[in-house]
């Protein structure tokens, strides 16, 4: 590689340097700049030389070598600014000593001098840098022109010819050099702002095509929830139905394996959808009263049956004054906290024990500090995995997913509840002899203490409803289901295939309730609620309607604030959830 050729691959490189439009436009200023000033004290230097002064040669060999330096400093080493303040000192100490030491009156080259260092610094080196190196470089012009013009005094300085070529010499470059630096510096920030502008552009494609994605994939997990959930109904409710009509022991077997399964299909769903509402931050927590000890009572009564049957020990415990402790709060959220929390423990514990504790930390007049720990004495969570088990679709280790099955998603959805409330979720483990989840969480008092319901409630075979029921349901498969549910109550539905069968039955006859599935042909079902509940008979606008729907999301969210439902029951639904809607009527109209 030849000289010439190293140095244009070192001059390129310092170009490409830097990626920003603006700073390798500095560097080229810069670079510019210093060999217009090289070659301007060479050729100076050429033509005092045949001059007598031999002063203003010495003086220019000087600046010509600082300048060369400079030119060095920029392409070898990795900082130009500092390349760039090494240039403005020189072109400083160039004003400074022309002033100082000739007596010559403040031409024009030295005022192209002085805008070079204004544009140079602040176009180089920032408004800062700017600021000061223009300050620096007035001060004598302002003192030659004070000292010359308003005062006696004068410099101890001596007169030399200038030299008109060299003089006109400077004079062209300066004003070349002013030309550039501006012509390029506004150049570089027209195409700074073209390309702000591009990436904006192209920013705000890649938001709707993400959004578009977004709204894909919750649509997909809409469909799928619903295509999922239908189904599942199907088999969940003629499992029910089926175990309490007096099978052998090897059938009940089969079919509490069977509800089992079920069970964890629709757990998995459940799972998948409440992460996907949290991590599309979709999840806004609801202020509603509510009583704690029934809260965790149904919680702890979800898996004491599922703890009997592995054969390890259950027990929920909670402080004085929690039972009939009435709190403001999202119920339903601490509910999936602890669901999952206590899940997990039955889940990975095969022997000993899980144990449930709520104490009460403070209480004021207005609000409670509550602390909740989850025991068991499972598998445990080895050391190098604790930090990672938050992370979705994570689980200790890949035998503990082989072994136990699931999606790594219960302790994430309960971790990131948490940090909604504003908390977190501390763990202890060991493998091999258990793990200890503990959070806590500040709620203010309900203004109106609320009341635990009795437990004095009928078994489900033994209630007979005396209802006239209208089922709107296209899916056979579950038309077969609820008639099979409703009939252990002693009802007889009538059954519509669409909304407007529904709606035209109710025209000609009296419902005490109205069952109806959402997602129908012909008309669905909110527009069949519309139409009923808009109907110019009072008595038959008043007939209570529930929505029966595999819709969830915001879908569901949407049917639970429409106002012309009554109630609603998300499928796949047990038959004692039924059950208690059907014997809350008078409560929902």
């Amino acid at each position: 590689m030849s000289i010439a050729d190293y140095f244009a691959s070192r001059y390129d490189r310092v170009f490409n340097r830097d990626q920003e439009i603006l700073d390798r436009t500095r560097v080229r200023i810069l670079a510019v700049c210093l060999l217009t000033f090289i070659g301007l004290t060479s050729a100076l230097l050429t033509l005092y030389l045949f001059q007598e002064h031999n002063f203003l040669l010495i003086r220019i060999s000087f600046f010509l070598v600082l300048f060369l330096v400079v030119m060095m400093l920029l392409m070898f080493r990795n900082s130009w600014s500092l390349a760039g303040h090494c240039f403005i000192m020189c072109i400083t100490l160039m004003i400074w000593s022309g002033i100082l030491l000739f007596r010559q009156s403040v031409n024009v080259a030295t005022a192209e001098m002085v805008l070079l260092v204004v544009s140079g610094g602040y176009y180089i080196l920032g408004s800062k840098w700017g600021t000061i190196y223009s300050l620096i470089n007035m001060a004598p012009i302002l003192g030659y022109v004070i000292l010359n013009d308003y005062t006696d005094l004068s410099l101890p300085t001596q007169y030399l010819h200038i030299n008109q070529h060299g003089y006109m010499l400077g004079l062209v470059s300066n004003f070349l050099l002013l030309l550039y630096i501006h012509y390029a510096f506004f150049r570089a920030f027209q195409k700074s702002q073209l390309q702000e502008h591009q990436l904006r552009e192209h920013l705000q494609k890649a938001l709707k095509t993400e959004q578009e994605q977004a709204a894909a994939k919750t649509n997909f997990l809409s469909t799928m929830s619903h295509e999922l959930r239908t189904p599942l109904n199907a088999v969940i409710g003629m499992t029910h139905i089926l175990q309490t009509e007096g099978p052998r022991p090897d059938q009940l077997e089969h079919l509490k394996v069977l509800q089992f399964s079920a069970d964890n299909l629709m757990s998995t769903v459940n799972d998948i959808l409440d992460f996907n509402k949290i991590d599309s931050s979709a999840v806004v927590l609801d202020n509603q009263p509510f009583v704690l000890g029934e809260l965790l009572e149904n919680v702890c009564g979800s898996f004491r049956t599922r703890a009997k049957e592995k054969g390890i020990g259950f027990t929920c415990t909670t402080g004085a004054g929690i039972e009939s402790l009435t709190i403001q709060g999202d119920a339903a959220r601490l509910s999936s906290i602890l669901l999952n929390l206590v899940g997990n423990a039955v889940k990975f514990t095969s022997a000993g024990q899980v144990q449930v504790k709520a104490m009460l930390l403070n209480k004021t007049s207005n609000a409670v500090s509550l602390q909740f720990r989850i025991e068991d004495t499972g598998i445990g969570i080895p050391q190098d995995r604790q930090a990672l088990i938050f992370q979705p679709f994570t689980q200790a280790t890949s035998r503990t997913n082989r072994q136990y099955h699931g999606t790594g998603l219960g302790l994430t959805i309960a971790y990131r509840l948490l940090q909604l409330h504003g908390s977190k979720l501390d763990l202890y483990s060991t493998e091999g002899i258990g793990t200890t989840f503990i959070f806590e969480l500040t709620y203010p008092l309900a203004e109106q203490q609320l009341s635990a319901p009795a437990t004095t409630e009928q078994p489900a075979d033994a209630v007979m409803l005396n209802l006239n029921v209208l089922v709107a349901e296209d899916e056979p498969i579950n038309v077969l289901v609820i008639k099979k549910i409703l009939s252990k109550w002693g009802i007889a539905p009538q059954i519509a295939a669409n909304g407007k069968e529904a709606v035209d039955m109710i025209r000609q006859q009296q419902f005490d309730v109205v069952l109806m599935d959402i997602n129908m042909p012909v008309m669905d079902g909110l527009e069949a609620a519309r139409a009923i509940k808009t109907m110019p008979d009072a008595r038959k606008a008043a007939t209570p309607v529930i929505a029966v729907t595999a819709s969830i999301g915001t879908a569901i969210e949407q049917i639970k604030s429409y106002p012309y439902i009554d109630d609603c029951l998300l499928k796949p639904f047990k038959p004692d959830d039924l059950l208690k809607k059907l014997q809350n009527l008078e409560n929902i109209t």
